[in-house]
């Protein structure tokens, strides 16, 4: 089981997606340890942990001797796709990365267009792996328009993430555009995530965009399937048709 960033907060998140769709009603009591351990296949203690983000978060109340019940829903404002999304974003900022390639260009015609710019304007184009206890998780292309990116310099994207430097900068996005496919390692990319040439990898391209609809960021992701992941549910209850969440993954421990 992908169970990304971390154990414990994967499982709190996934029990309290269960307690806003209802899988877990109010007043309820949740599974005991030994049977959540056994049904997300980890230790007694991860579960404890995950169970205390929950707590904190004043959604279940653990009574000695009784159990755990849940005292109230999330707020649904908070599990939507780009809370999700920006939350994903954030826990990947927190991986080791280094720059491979920092260069401004003029972008592919394919790219400027996501980017809404014109013929000659130049972009940011930064090429990264992040990583996590040394192992390779995922591949970064990203594509900034040059009139933003020159706010900041390669040596702050060495120790700051992206999307904090674009804050900065007067334009956090708070609307993406996803698209999710694969494709093969080539030997490059295949060298610095350490695949074999020709080994599939997942490859995810997003357009992030202000509140403004404002292009900041193009990127490209690719990451081998056995470290990183992307699953997509919707729920009829409290999304429209058409929507979906998305979730993204990766794990340290393979």
């Amino acid at each position: 089981m992908d169970l990304g960033t971390s154990r414990h907060r994967t499982v709190s998140l996934v029990l309290s997606d269960g307690i806003a769709t209802g899988r877990y009603r109010l007043g309820e009591s949740l599974p005991g340890e030994e049977a959540l351990a056994k049904l997300f296949q980890v230790s007694r203690v991860t579960i404890r942990r995950a169970l205390a983000d929950l707590d904190a978060a004043g959604l279940i109340e653990r009574k000695h001797g009784l159990g755990t019940f849940v005292k109230k829903k999330p707020d649904l404002r908070d599990a939507g796709p780009m809370h999700r999304l920006v939350s994903q974003i954030t826990q990947a900022g927190k991986l080791d990365v280094e720059v491979i390639e920092f260069e401004y260009c003029v972008p592919p015609k394919a790219v400027r267009d996501l980017l809404k710019l014109k013929t000659d304007q130049e972009t940011q184009r930064v090429v990264r792996v992040r990583r996590t206890n040394r192992r390779p998780i995922m591949h970064l292309t990203t594509y900034v328009p040059a009139t933003i990116a020159r706010s900041y310099s390669r040596k702050e994207l060495e120790r700051i993430p992206l999307y904090q430097l674009l804050a900065r900068a007067g334009k956090a996005y708070s609307r993406a555009q996803e698209a999710v496919g694969a494709c093969l390692a080539d030997p490059i990319v295949g060298r610095l995530l350490k695949v074999e040439v020709g080994a599939p990898l997942l490859f995810l391209q997003r357009v992030l965009s202000t509140a403004q609809d404002e292009p900041v960021e193009y990127l490209e992701l690719r990451a081998s399937p056995d470290v990183y992941s992307l699953t997509r549910s919707w729920n009829s209850a409290t999304e429209s048709v058409g929507s979906e969440r998305d979730f993204n993954h990766y794990t340290s421990g393979l």
